[in-house]
């Protein structure tokens, strides 16, 4: 089953029969934006990611690490029968510098953003949530999704999404029934 619609989007080769190893960045130290676009609550809001911002270039290095790592696991003898051409980055792409600008071309979030109004203690000014999972500021108003978490777990989020749920559900009836 082909796994490339990440890098097809991008020009890169494809083929029916491919496999694909997809490194990740779980703890990235960049830090992005998200900002109203405009006064109209039903507008998309602007989204600007930040990829690869931090000063000491930390995120860099862990996908190109990802990126080696990835071809290390392939060149295993385990793999000689599923191995074939290298399709995306390419066997050419060899030093680091070439392996990086390569993820900067093609590195995007998958399927699990999180963390944009991130819960924090009362007095942190840089969280816009309480403990409680409130708009600080704002009565009657939670947030209860992977938005909330301060940093993102370095697996699959979404049993930690769904705890966040069940932890809303029971401060709410915490609330109600006091």
């Amino acid at each position: 089953v082909p796994f490339d619609m990440h890098t097809r989007r991008q020009g890169y080769p494809t083929s029916p029969e491919s496999f694909a190893l997809t490194p990740n960045i779980t703890h990235a130290r960049s830090r992005g934006t998200v900002r109203l676009r405009t006064m109209d609550y039903r507008d998309k809001p602007r989204v600007d990611p930040r990829y690869f911002t931090d000063e000491e270039g930390h995120d860099m290095r862990v996908a190109v690490a990802g990126i080696r790592r990835a071809r290390e696991i392939v060149s295993q003898s385990a793999m000689d029968e599923f191995r074939g051409r290298e399709l995306f980055p390419g066997e050419d792409v060899q030093t680091d510098e070439e392996i990086a600008e390569y993820v900067a071309k093609t590195h995007n979030t998958v399927y699990h953003p999180a963390g944009s109004v991130r819960m924090g203690a009362t007095d942190d000014d840089m969280s816009p949530l309480d403990p409680q999972l409130r708009v600080k500021g704002v009565k009657g108003l939670r947030v209860v999704d992977a938005s909330v978490m301060p940093q993102l777990v370095a697996v699959n989020p979404n049993i930690t999404t769904m705890l966040i749920g069940e932890r809303a559900a029971e401060l709410i009836r915490g609330e109600h029934s006091a």
